[in-house]
């Protein structure tokens, strides 16, 4: 565990000037807590950010010697939005790099979860059934945490259920092209998933199981009452007169 560490001592060093931070992120929870993924595969999760307070940020070194996670690039990483409380997270980092440069380590994407403060803490590999593709972000559904979706080189995945040994991906169809995904992000309101690609521009999805605002009902009109048309009276029929019988004339001498 190593308090306000430099930017120098949270790589290896080991690739020069490519040794360097690929991503951080904070938690969509907890502001104080953030995680960190460089391009020497090491990952680290901070707590007690953003206080004001001078030297009270506290980094903690998760790579676990690369034991789990492979030794490239880790070029995404994403916490947990639905975690108990800032001091026991869970994590994940997007690998990027083919498994033939790690046989022994191969995987692109992997999820820790940590005791408190990660004094200790555990690495599964999540990779299930993706392809052997660079993985370049990752992001959590706050509405479900089951759900994850992954931006690979080819696109985008997603998992409905993150917890199984081996989670099933399937590709995301859904009018998103077969390019870099190179970022994701969700809205404060958690309601739609941003997808940031690499020459192909931006996508936005609404995201399932968004809470959607119920919507307020529209009054119905109240019917305006159709008068009734006084009956008009039936004329009387017309009489014909009575011919007035004309007099008889005075017989002729």
């Amino acid at each position: 565990m190593t308090n306000n560490p430099t930017t120098q001592n949270m790589t290896k060093q080991t690739l020069g000037s490519r040794s360097f931070i690929n991503s951080v992120k904070y938690s969509p929870k907890y502001q104080t807590v953030a995680m960190v993924g460089t391009n020497d595969a090491n990952v680290w999760i901070g707590f007690s950010l953003g206080t004001g307070t001078q030297a009270q940020a506290n980094w903690v070194d998760v790579t676990g010697n690369n034991t789990v996670v492979p030794l490239r690039p880790v070029l995404g990483i994403a916490l947990d939005p639905t975690v108990s409380a800032a001091n026991l997270p869970v994590g994940y980092a997007a690998v990027g790099g083919f498994n033939a440069n790690t046989p022994t380590t191969p995987g692109h994407v992997f999820q820790v979860t940590c005791a408190a403060d990660c004094g200790s803490f555990t690495w599964l590999d999540k990779t299930g059934n993706l392809p052997d593709i660079p993985v370049d972000s990752i992001i959590v559904n706050p509405n479900n945490a089951h759900q994850v979706y992954a931006g690979t080189d080819w696109g985008v995945y997603y998992t409905d259920d993150i917890t199984v040994a081996s989670p099933i991906w399937q590709r995301f169809e859904n009018g998103i092209p077969h390019a870099m995904v190179w970022d994701m992000q969700i809205d404060r309101g958690s309601t739609t998933l941003s997808v940031w690609t690499r020459s192909r521009g931006a996508y936005v999805y609404p995201l399932p199981g968004a809470v959607t605002p119920t919507p307020t009902p529209t009054p119905t009109a109240t019917a305006t009452p159709t008068s009734t048309p006084t009956p008009r009276p039936t004329p009387t029929p017309r009489v014909a007169p009575t011919p007035r019988p004309r007099p008889t004339p005075p017989p002729r001498p």
